[in-house]
Parts: structure tokens; C-alpha cells; sequence
């Protein structure tokens, strides 16, 4: 017969996910001074507790503390210089970067060039991987690209709303069931323009407090909605227009990868007509992208990253 392993004794076992953490933390220190970075975004459910990522403060390091879906940060934490709040889906390590990075950018935490280390782990595990990454440009959705004041009408906290709920959306779907849908952002005047009903708008006749996406009473009522064909349409204060809307945009956008259909060719050729963001959720593989200026910007899979097997609790 074989030699058994040897099972880790339960104390061992639980002090190895802190230790990971720690150790990649304390060495994130090191990293920056090499190369001299000054900014280190990191997820705080891989910390037990607040002291490791304060040492990093204490070396004159800039912390920027990412949370998922709006949990909690007790007083503790006060010496990072901000928070960013993303979905609470499983994504990829470099899924969940993305979306850290583009909140981080369109809050004012980091800038758009700038180089940073990110600390991240699987959903609620240990930090296990450190990344020395850059905020190329392409993550400035809301700032202008040769027009003044092109997206001034998006507020950057709508933008994150719009973007966390599409991600949510594709990591679930409806019902079980896959969802597609395109989602436009700001220049609501701009866009009608452009457009027709395909069916009766179901947000006619309710006062804007009533559909405002800031408000969490309304999300189940986004969740319905989004089966239908055609696209949303929302204000860049949150108001939603309309849903179930046929865009027939007067110019086409950059040409598109193959295997790209008609909602991704509507996004781009809208944000070239008028000056709005858009969103889009394939049906068919969940990939979320983000279009500006008639092209795709960014791209986050939640529906990819469910194929990624993940970790054992414990294993290291």
C-alpha cells in the first residue's frame, strides 16, 4: 500500500491562507520601492484584519481599499486614501483588476497613466497574486477624447452603477437563463434622436425619482426588464428614459472582431453618433464590454471566469 498523507493539523491549516496574505502584502512593500510605485490597490476581504495593508501606509505607500458590493469598512481602515466598490461575482484575478482599476480611475484614485501594484485573490479567500500593472488611458470612460465636455452629463458614480449592475447580470442571468442587453448612458436627448420604441416603454408616466438607478428598489425592476429586445436608455444623473428601444445610429463605429452581432455594432455606432457611453452583455458567452467613441474599450467575463476551478479552502 501507499503512504497516506498526512492530513495538516487544523491550527496549521488555517494559519497558512493568513500567512499567504501577509507575506504577499509585506512583499508588494518591497516591490514599490523598487520600482516606484506609490499606489497599491487591494482587496480587504483577503486580510483578516487592517495591519498588514497599514505597514504599507507606514512605507509612504498610497492604499486604495476594494470591497465588493458595497460591504462595510469599519473605522479602521481610515488610513487608505479611498474605497472602490465592485460586484460581488466570481471573476478571473485580472477580471476582478479590471473592474478595481476602472472604478479606481473614474472615482479620482488613480490616474490614467499611472503604474500600481494590485493585491488580489479568489472571492473571499487570501490574497495569493500580486500584479504591477498600468491605467493606460482606455480606463478614463467618462473623460473627454478630443470633444469638450463630451461625457460632462455622466456622473462617475452612475457610470459604476450601470457597469455593476451589467456585471452582476451576466454572472447570474435571469432565471438561470443567459441575458443580452445594451445599455446607453447619457445624451439621452442626443440618442432619441436615433431612435423608436419597439414596444411600449414601461417606464412612461413614473416621476424620475421613481426610475432612478441609484435606487435600490428599482433593481429588481431592471432585472425583469432586461429579457426585453432593444436597449436602455439612461440619463447621466441615473433617470431612465426608456427600455425596449430600436437605435438606428447615423454612423458606424470601428469595425468589430469577428463573431461580434448586431447589439455590438449598435454600440459602437451609437457612442460614434452621439456623445453617450454604452454597455453591452452578450447572450451568448456573458462578456461584458464597454463602448466609447464608436469602439469597445473594455472587456470583463464573469460568465468565463465561472470555468476557472477554483482553490480548496486551505490550499496553498
Amino acid at each position: 500500500m501507499g503512504k497516506q498523507k498526512r492530513a495538516p493539523s487544523p491550527a496549521r491549516s488555517a494559519s497558512l491562507p493568513r500567512r499567504t496574505s501577509e507575506t504577499i502584502v509585506a512583499a508588494a512593500g518591497g516591490v514599490a520601492k523598487q520600482l516606484g510605485v506609490r499606489t497599491v490597490l487591494l482587496y480587504a476581504d483577503g486580510l483578516e484584519g487592517p495591519e498588514a495593508a497599514r505597514k504599507l501606509v507606514a512605507r509612504g505607500l498610497r492604499v486604495v481599499l476594494v470591497v465588493r458590493d458595497s460591504a462595510p469598512v469599519g473605522p479602521d481602515w481610515d488610513f487608505t486614501v479611498g474605497v472602490v466598490a465592485v460586484p460581488a461575482v466570481r471573476l478571473s484575478r485580472l477580471d476582478q483588476l479590471k473592474m478595481a482599476i476602472l472604478f479606481a480611475v473614474n472615482q479620482g484614485l488613480l490616474a490614467a497613466g499611472e503604474r500600481f501594484i494590485g493585491l488580489v485573490g479568489w472571492a473571499g479567500r487570501p490574497i495569493d497574486s500580486m500584479m504591477v500593472m498600468r491605467a493606460g488611458r482606455e480606463w478614463q470612460v467618462l473623460e473627454p477624447t478630443g470633444l469638450e465636455g463630451l461625457y460632462e452629463d455622466i456622473k462617475p458614480a452612475v457610470f459604476q452603477r450601470v457597469l455593476h449592475l451589467a456585471v452582476s447580470l451576466a454572472g447570474s442571468g435571469r432565471e438561470g437563463k443567459p441575458v443580452g442587453m445594451l445599455l446607453v448612458l447619457g445624451d439621452t436627448d442626443g440618442v432619441l434622436r436615433y431612435s423608436s420604441q419597439m414596444i411600449l416603454n414601461p417606464f412612461h408616466g413614473y416621476t424620475p425619482a421613481q426610475r432612478d438607478i441609484m435606487d435600490d428598489a428599482l433593481i429588481e425592476t431592471f432585472r425583469e426588464f432586461a429579457i426585453l429586445d432593444g436597449a436602455f436608455l439612461i440619463h447621466g444623473d441615473g433617470r431612465i428614459e426608456a427600455a425596449g428601444v430600436y437605435l438606428r445610429p447615423a454612423v458606424s463605429g470601428e469595425p468589430l472582431p469577428a463573431g461580434l452581432g448586431a447589439r455590438h455594432a449598435t454600440a459602437a455606432a451609437i457612442t460614434a453618433t452621439a456623445r453617450c457611453v454604452a454597455i453591452t452583455i452578450s447572450s451568448s458567452t456573458g462578456l461584458v464590454r464597454v463602448w466609447r467613441a464608436g469602439r469597445g474599450v473594455i472587456e470583463i467575463h464573469p460568465a468565463e471566469s465561472l470555468l476557472v476551478e477554483e482553490p480548496e479552502q486551505g490550499a496553498e
